[in-house]
């Protein structure tokens, strides 16, 4: 019983010591700008894998990492500022990232703004800066885009009413699965066959 005992203090201390050595290399290549490293760091700081959660060390990897383009670590950067996570809670701060990663092409970024423009959340309502945004993102194969751009021709807003173009983003988000938008497009075409459009 006392050698097994040791044999699991011994386990333990190596494990550790191995987990601090393994933070310790990984920090060194993140302050050289490695990016897997920042991502790594962030992760483990942030789940509290092997060290305590720490969400200031957290914010700092995932910040480093989005400062060198990593989009993942955009938003991380921008979730940490909306719930004040290892950081003030700051929501100027983190819809102006949204807005500066959007315009650097950052998908998931435009998608987020697109839906933060339409419905008025942390911005002013916007639909002509959700159209933008929700296009780019649709023409990407952004399902949930696909799905808005529907409803704003459905619905003209911003743009001119359009059954035709409604029609074509809801049968390309139904393409990829969307119930909603089957059931969308089966309501248009049901009204053309009834000669209502």
């Amino acid at each position: 019983m006392k050698l097994l005992k040791s044999i699991v203090i011994l386990l333990c201390v190596v494990c550790f010591s191995g987990c601090g050595n393994e933070v310790a290399r990984l920090k060194k290549y993140a302050e050289n700008n490695d990016v897997s490293a920042q991502m790594k760091l962030a992760k483990i700081y942030y789940d509290g894998i092997k060290v305590e959660k720490d969400y200031k060390e957290a914010f700092k990897y995932y910040s480093m990492a989005a400062e060198n383009n990593n989009m993942d670590a955009q938003l991380e950067t921008v979730w940490m500022l909306f719930g004040g996570k290892g950081t003030d809670r700051d929501f100027k701060k983190a819809v102006a990232l949204l807005n500066k990663y959007a315009d650097n092409k950052n998908k998931k970024a435009q998608e987020v703004l697109a839906s933060m423009y339409y419905y008025g959340i942390f911005v002013k309502k916007d639909y002509k800066r959700a159209f933008e945004l929700f296009l780019i993102a649709a023409e990407d194969g952004k399902l949930y885009a696909q799905e808005k751009l529907g409803d704003m021709y459905y619905e003209g807003e911003y743009v001119k009413r359009n059954y035709k173009k409604a029609l074509e983003w809801y049968l390309k988000a139904s393409e990829q699965g969307s119930l909603y938008a089957k059931i969308a497009s089966t309501e248009i075409e049901q009204m053309d066959i009834k000669g209502e459009l």
